[in-house]
């Protein structure tokens, strides 16, 4: 019934209602007397509350499956045989889960989130986390707003264009260098420095880092366009892997086909039955950014408050 009481606040006619309903079972004959006692007598429990869970496991083999599927089709596939060879990191997996776990305690009911780790050197995926709710491969290539993700490309343009990080410019909060605006993530600093620039070489900037397609915007000011953009989580991943190693953007490679053209690893090898190799993940890299704006650039987002950017998690060797 519709009219039922809610068990978890109204715990004492939740058991009344499951009385009667059990009375009427015995009157109709659905229950002897004894069996009737026996389940008058049994302690009302409640099912705990569900938590938010991490997907283990399934997200990682969504999206290598999906890749599979892109790249060889559905039938070959199907048939088995191949042997994958995959970029995962179980020490790195684990981390990736706990942080999301911990990262949505607090969190509102319903909130979800998606993590995915990059090993800089190699630019290799080393780990996928996502809560339970959803298709691994759907997720990863769904656009999200890009916000305040495009701030380090805003710096990034403005760097190769010649602007120093010691300009100063008048904000809301007082005369602020452009490094100190950035690294305190002042808002301000970020549109001042980006207007200076102008649109068009903040959004060729983002090209050059891997944004590509994403960026489609139709507002006639970069206010409008900063609004306006969507990128997916697997897009942002690559930005940030070629922001964090100073400007060396992935370009190629095994997921390049199968990954809606961003350059992402994460299937090292593929084998037939026999052994003998069908394919590799290995990716080139290109110089989207001089040295000197990679290197600003990196120091910045060492810099910057965690809240701002997504956290970069370098695996030392």
């Amino acid at each position: 019934s519709t009219d039922a009481p809610a068990p978890r606040t109204h715990p004492d006619a939740a058991v009344a209602a499951r009385n009667h309903v059990l009375n009427r079972m015995f009157q109709e004959g659905y229950l002897d007397g004894k069996a009737l006692q026996e389940a008058l007598a049994e302690p009302f429990e409640l099912n705990p509350v569900p938590t938010t869970s991490v997907s283990r496991s399934t997200t990682w083999t969504d999206f290598i499956e999906d890749q599979l599927v892109r790249r060889y089709g559905a039938a070959r596939i199907l048939r088995g045989g191949l042997t994958v060879s995959t970029t995962l990191d179980l020490s790195m997996q684990e981390t990736a889960e706990a942080t999301l776990l911990q990262a949505l305690k607090d969190a509102p009911q319903g909130s979800q989130g998606l993590i995915v780790a990059v090993d800089l050197p190699s630019g290799a995926v080393v780990a996928m986390a996502q809560t339970s709710k959803g298709q691994a491969a759907e997720a990863l290539s769904t656009p999200r707003e890009a916000g305040r993700l495009l701030r380090p490309v805003i710096l990034a343009a403005a760097f190769e264009r010649g602007i120093s990080p010691l300009t100063a410019y008048t904000t809301d909060a007082g005369q602020m260098i452009l490094y100190q605006g950035a690294t305190m993530a002042d808002a301000d600093t970020y549109d001042r420095v980006a207007r200076q620039v102008g649109r068009e070489a903040v959004l060729d900037t983002a090209r050059l880092l891997g944004l590509g397609a994403a960026l489609q915007a139709d507002g006639s000011d970069y206010g409008d366009d900063l609004a306006s953009l969507r990128v997916t989580p697997l897009q942002v991943a690559t930005l940030f892997t070629a922001l964090a190693t100073e400007g060396r953007a992935p370009v190629s490679g095994f997921a390049t086909a199968t990954s809606g053209g961003i350059a992402v690893r994460t299937i090292l090898q593929v084998e037939s039955s026999d052994g003998s190799l069908v394919d590799h993940g290995d990716i080139a890299w290109r110089d989207a950014l001089s040295t000197d704006t990679g290197f600003l650039i990196t120091s910045i987002l060492a810099s910057t408050r965690n809240d701002i950017i997504p956290t970069l998690l370098p695996r030392m060797h």
